[in-house]
C-alpha cells in the first residue's frame, strides 16, 4: 500500500470497510479465530491511519491484540503493536504508544533478518515519540539505526522517511537549511518510488520552512500541493496538519479571516480523530491572534487550555518556538497584571473543549476602548511601537521579538499607515505622550 497504486489500495480497503468490520467481529467470536483476526487488523492498520479511523482501528487492534490465543511473539503480532502504537501516536497518546512500540521492537529484534523492516520502522516511531517529549538527543541515535537498516536493504523509501526525520529535527531545533536539505531529499527519493504519502509529508515540512523562513507565498504552494494530495487520499490527519499551517501563515499575514476557516477546518478533524496534540497547536495559535487582536483575556484562556493538554499528554512545545511563546505570555501577565492573568489562565485550562473552540474563532468584538486609545494599534504593534521608542533597529527588534527581519518591517510599515506618521520618531514622539511603557 505504500507504492504508485497506494490510492486504488486505499479506495479498495473503503469500498470493503463493512466487510473488514463483520470480519473483525467475527474474530472475536472463539480463540480459534483471534489468530485471523490479529492478522486481518494488522493488515488495515495503515488503512486506519491514512484514512482517519484512528479510535475505530485502536479498539479494533487492542481487541484482536487480547486473546491468549495471539500472545506468542510473533511477526503478526509485532505488527499489530506497530500499527496500535502508530494510530496512538497521532492522537498523541504518547504513554501508551511508549508501552506498545517498545514491546513491538523487543519481538522484531527477535525476528533477525525477517524483523528488520520492522525494526527500521518502530525505531523511526520510537524517534519522533522521543522528539515529541522534547528529547531531540535520544531521538538522533534511534533514527540513525533506522537509517542503517534500510541502506543496507535498500529500501528507498525508508531512507526518504528517515531524511523527512532529520529534517523536521532540524526545523524544530532552528536549523532551516539544513531542514531545507533533507526535506528536499525526503522529496527527491519519494518521487522516485511513487510515494504519494512521502511527497506529502515532504511538501508538508519544506512548507513550513517557507513559513519560518517567512518566504509565504512559496509556503502556501508547498502547502497547498501536499494538501491536494491528502485530500485525494482521504488522509485526515495529514489534511488537518496542512490545513493547521496554512492557518498559521494567514496569522503571519494578519488575514484573520482565512485563519480562522482554516483553523476551524482543522480542529474540526483533530476533534474527529481525537488528536490532542494537533488541537493543543491550533488553539496555540488562535491564542496569538487574540493577542493580536487586543483580545487579551481570550488570549490568555486559550493559551491556558492549550497548555492544559500538552500536560495531559506529556507533549512540549518545539524548541524553536519557546521564546516567542515566553514572550508572548510575559506580554499578557504585564498586560493584565499577574493575578488577573493566572485566573484567566486557570480558568481557561478548567473549560470545556466546545467552549473554547467558541471562544478561540468567535470574531473579534467591536474595538475596545483600550485599542481606541492606540489609533487602532493591536498589542503586538504596541510592542513595535515601545522599541521603537527605545532606540532599537528593526534587526534588534526582531531579535528581541524572536520574529523575523521581515516581520518587523511589515509592523512598522501598518504602524505608519495606521497613525498616518511618515518616521520613526514620530512613532517614538507619539509612545511618549500616550504613556507607552
Amino acid at each position: 500500500m505504500n507504492g504508485a497504486d497506494q490510492l486504488q489500495w486505499l479506495d479498495l480497503y473503503e469500498d470493503e470497510h463493512d466487510n473488514l468490520r463483520a470480519g473483525l467481529e467475527w474474530s472475536r467470536t472463539g480463540p480459534r479465530n483471534a489468530v485471523p483476526g490479529l492478522r486481518l487488523a494488522s493488515a488495515c492498520g495503515r488503512f486506519w491511519r491514512l484514512h482517519g479511523y484512528l479510535p475505530e482501528g485502536r479498539a479494533h487492534l487492542s481487541s484482536a491484540l487480547s486473546p491468549a490465543a495471539v500472545q506468542e511473539r510473533t511477526l503478526t503480532r509485532a505488527r499489530a503493536l506497530t500499527a496500535i502504537a502508530n494510530l496512538a501516536y497521532l492522537q498523541s497518546d504518547y504513554p501508551y504508544m511508549r508501552h506498545q512500540i517498545e514491546e513491538a521492537l523487543s519481538i522484531w529484534r527477535e525476528l533477525g533478518a525477517d524483523g528488520k523492516a520492522g525494526a527500521a520502522y518502530t525505531l523511526d516511531l520510537l524517534g519522533e515519540l522521543a522528539t515529541e517529549e522534547g528529547d531531540y538527543a535520544g531521538a538522533l541515535p534511534l533514527f540513525e539505526e533506522a537509517l542503517e537498516i534500510y541502506e543496507e536493504t535498500r529500501n528507498l523509501r525508508g531512507i526518504g522517511e528517515i531524511y523527512m526525520q532529520f529534517g523536521w529535527a532540524a526545523m524544530r531545533t532552528g536549523d532551516y537549511p539544513k531542514a531545507k536539505d533533507y526535506l528536499e531529499e525526503c522529496l527527491r527519493l519519494a518521487r522516485k518510488v511513487e510515494d504519494k504519502t512521502g511527497v506529502a509529508f515532504a511538501f508538508s515540512g519544506l512548507g513550513e520552512v517557507a513559513i519560518r523562513q517567512e518566504r509565504y507565498e512559496d509556503a502556501i504552494s508547498l502547502l497547498e500541493h501536499g494538501l491536494t494530495l491528502n485530500r485525494e487520499r482521504g488522509n485526515k490527519w495529514d489534511t488537518a496538519t496542512l490545513l493547521g499551517s496554512l492557518g498559521w501563515v494567514a496569522l503571519r499575514q494578519h488575514d484573520f479571516e482565512r485563519m480562522n476557516a482554516l483553523l476551524n477546518e482543522s480542529l474540526s478533524i483533530r476533534r474527529e480523530i481525537s488528536d490532542k496534540g494537533g488541537i493543543a497547536w491550533c488553539l496555540e495559535k488562535l491564542g496569538e491572534a487574540k493577542y493580536e487582536e487586543s483580545q487579551l483575556e481570550e488570549a490568555a484562556k486559550l493559551l491556558g487550555h492549550a497548555e492544559a493538554l500538552r500536560t495531559q499528554i506529556g507533549s512540549v512545545m518545539d524548541p524553536v518556538d519557546r521564546p516567542g511563546y515566553a514572550r508572548l505570555r510575559f506580554a499578557l501577565q504585564t498586560s493584565l497584571r499577574l493575578d488577573a492573568f493566572k485566573a484567566l489562565w486557570e480558568q481557561g485550562a478548567a473549560m470545556h473543549i466546545d467552549d473554547v473552540i467558541k471562544l478561540a474563532l468567535g470574531k473579534p468584538k467591536p474595538a475596545r476602548l483600550e485599542k481606541e486609545n492606540f489609533g487602532g494599534l493591536t498589542a503586538r504593534e504596541r510592542d513595535v511601537v515601545l522599541l521603537i521608542a527605545q532606540g532599537k533597529s528593526n534587526r534588534e527588534i526582531a531579535e528581541a521579538m524572536t520574529v523575523g527581519v521581515k516581520t518587523i518591517e511589515t509592523y512598522v510599515t501598518r504602524i505608519l499607515n495606521k497613525l498616518g506618521f511618515d518616521s520613526r520618531v514620530q512613532i517614538a514622539t507619539w509612545a511618549v505622550e500616550k504613556g507607552l511603557r
